[in-house]
């Protein structure tokens, strides 16, 4: 191969490359390349002695590049297939949320107006006291309604008219149904009765309940402002008569009678 020739030797050297003999000038045809190359170096660097032996390492590496290509024998072709990154500490474990329990259904009010909303806590609720007399009364239940319990609280009714007919200065309403969509069904209702008698409604919220203020209405009962809210199985209905306080006065009355007893009917 032109440029990659090595110089011959002068010492007489016989070998025996794949079952044939020759001398340093011969050339077998059975012989391959690299035995001849192999033959021919000895004998040079027996000619020149062992200074030449790094300018003969180079020459060396410089023939191999030359020479034919590296046996396809010797090259080895090896895939290595990329681990898949672990994503389990990078990403947290997406757990489902647990299914809000169903709220434990109500079957009874815990007792009556003398003992679950007595005259003294009403009157440290609104910060003043009721002049008059008080009564009560414990409605029957009603299955065309869905109603099961019922609690009809009346605070300072005027002294010489009876408990059922006159107009009381405060009064509150607790029923009890089989379900919350019947209470819910119950407060519309009252709702839409008001406002056909011609009353105003507001929103508000308590304890977490929406609740609705009607004022303004005409007629007997109507005149009285009335908020009205239902609460799980419960409808919470109280009024106070327009000449307890101003208007202000009434709203926050209202909303705080209506929080106590949330709480003291929750059963």
């Amino acid at each position: 191969m032109p440029g990659c020739a090595v110089p011959a030797g002068r010492a007489r050297v016989s070998h025996r490359t794949r079952g044939t003999e020759f001398d340093r000038g011969d050339t077998p045809r059975s012989a391959s390349r690299e035995s001849i190359f192999s033959v021919r170096t000895v004998d040079w660097v027996a000619g020149h002695g062992t200074a030449w032996v790094v300018a003969l390492a180079a020459v060396m590496l410089v023939v191999s590049g030359c020479g034919s290509a590296v046996p396809r024998a010797l090259v080895t072709t090896v895939t290595v297939a990329a681990s898949p990154r672990s994503i389990t500490a990078d990403v947290p474990a997406v757990r489902p949320k647990p299914k809000p329990k169903p709220a434990a259904r109500q079957t009874r009010l815990g007792g009556t107006c003398d003992s679950l909303l007595p005259l003294w806590d009403i009157e440290q609720a609104l910060g003043r006291g009721f002049s008059g007399r008080t009564g009560f009364i414990v409605g029957l239940p009603e299955r065309n309604i869905g109603r099961t319990a019922y609690l009809n609280c009346r605070y300072g009714i005027a002294p010489t008219l009876s408990a059922g007919t006159s107009q009381p200065l405060s009064e509150i309403g607790v029923s009890l149904y089989r379900t919350a969509a019947q209470a819910q069904e119950r407060v519309r209702d009252t709702v839409f009765d008001y406002l056909g008698n011609g009353a105003a409604q507001s929103s508000h919220t308590v304890a977490g309940y929406r609740a609705v203020l009607l004022t303004g209405g005409t007629g007997p009962g109507y005149d009285a402002p009335l908020l009205v809210l239902a609460a799980g199985q419960r409808t919470i209905a109280v009024s106070l008569a327009p000449r307890v306080g101003t208007a202000a006065f009434l709203r926050r009355a209202l909303l705080a009678l209506v929080r106590l007893t949330l709480i003291r009917t929750a059963g």
